[in-house]
């Protein structure tokens, strides 16, 4: 009996541990706030930043 409960536990495990890294990678997702700063990632390409004169101002969080 004991043996067929390790066996039935190890089958189950990885399927529900599966799940709750699921649910926690989507609760991340709903809650991040990415912002991608396209000047930064052009000096890593060795391109010069763009001139920020005429840059428009982040949008405001709607929370």
């Amino acid at each position: 009996m004991d043996e067929v409960k390790e066996q039935i536990k190890a089958a189950i495990l990885p399927e529900k541990q599966q799940e709750v890294f699921k649910k926690l990678k989507e609760d991340l997702k709903k809650g991040a706030k990415v912002t991608v700063k396209e000047d930064a990632l052009k000096t890593l390409d060795g391109e010069k930043p763009a001139d920020k004169s005429n840059a428009q101002p982040p949008a405001p969080d709607k929370k």
